[in-house]
């Protein structure tokens, strides 16, 4: 599990944002909410300070794809499970390709770790809609 004793540098990047970013233990995968501008950090997920970021900016690509309308009835939360099932991971993988951008431009120094590349990313994936909708792969 990672230490990051300081959030300061991810509060500073999502007010930037104008988005609060929560931390928590949380056990089952960060998130974020278009219609509340929040995200939530899982910190049980993160080994590294480059994990931690990567996931951040990917929620934060999330909160992108709200406030520009892609992929609406995913990110306005109107879709079902067969949706999610059929379409989800390609939309993860789009909201992965904007996060890296914004992941370039606050932490050039580091590379973006994409989190939904793995097979055990893309296992949780189908674990989660499973676990969120009842749907199965």
């Amino acid at each position: 599990m990672i230490n990051i004793t300081n959030f300061s540098e991810a509060d500073k990047v999502c007010k930037e944002w104008g988005v609060e970013c929560n931390f928590a233990f949380l056990g089952n995968g960060s998130c974020s909410d278009g219609f509340d501008r929040e995200i939530w950090m899982d910190l049980d997920e993160f080994i590294t300070k480059r994990e931690f970021y990567s996931t951040m900016c990917h929620e934060l690509a999330h909160i992108w794809c709200f406030d520009n309308d892609k992929y609406i009835d995913y990110h306005h939360y109107i879709c079902d499970g067969d949706y999610v099932l059929k379409y989800g991971l390609k939309i993860e993988r789009y909201v992965d390709k904007i996060a890296a951008d914004i992941f370039a431009d606050y932490f050039p120094k580091m590379k973006y770790k994409p989190c939904y590349e793995s097979k055990e990313d893309v296992e949780w994936f189908y674990k989660w809609v499973e676990k969120a909708y009842g749907e199965k792969k």
